[in-house]
């Protein structure tokens, strides 16, 4: 199981890393849309994995910590997307 955790925790932070970089600029919704539904993929994946109740004190530690990691990601695109005037995009992002 910490393979599991620390491999979606990786790719939560690849994530999130290119989402902020692509947030302000891009006006593609697909470009944005992978890292979106990469977010989202970790964030189902975590669950599971907290859900089975079998991680152990330092995996639910790393869990919790990539989730919040996500919550606060998501409320970062959101704001860059406000900012750069691109707040519809994220409108529509979101109900993808």
């Amino acid at each position: 199981m910490i393979a599991e955790i620390s491999a979606i925790v990786a790719g939560v932070n690849m994530a999130s890393n290119a989402l902020k970089q692509v947030a302000g600029t891009a006006d593609d919704l697909s470009t944005i849309g992978v890292f979106l539904g990469k977010l989202g993929g970790a964030e189902v994946e975590l669950a599971k994995a907290q859900n089975t109740g079998k991680l152990s004190e330092a995996d639910a530690i790393k869990a919790a910590l990539a989730r919040k990691q996500i919550a606060d990601t998501m409320q970062e695109v959101k704001d860059l997307f406000i900012v750069s005037g691109n707040g519809h995009l994220c409108q529509k992002s979101q109900a993808r």
